[in-house]
């Protein structure tokens, strides 16, 4: 698909290219497909699984004024994690 687009403005892009001081000696375009090499992506570095802990009380407390109880609950488990960190790190 690229290569059909590319090739039906092949004479606009030559003249764009040869408008360039470094490009005045360029006469023509050609295009060729070829295969493209997949790289994988980046694997993360793994992390060690945090671990929960109980919640500070104000925190708790805080919590339980919201109202809804999926996202009360995903608070929750974002506290728990948070004070494992906290914990972690004083260790």
């Amino acid at each position: 698909m690229w290569h059909q687009e590319l090739h039906a403005q092949r004479a606009s892009l030559l003249r764009r290219v040869q408008a360039t001081a470094a490009g005045a000696a360029v006469r023509e375009l050609r295009l060729k497909v070829a295969p493209v090499a997949v790289r994988e992506a980046p694997r993360a570095p793994e992390r060690e699984p945090v671990a929960s802990a109980p919640i500070p009380y104000e925190v708790a407390r805080a919590i339980r004024a919201v109202e809804s109880p999926k996202l009360r609950g995903a608070i929750i488990r974002a506290a728990s994690r948070w004070a494992g960190l906290v914990r972690g790190r004083e260790r």
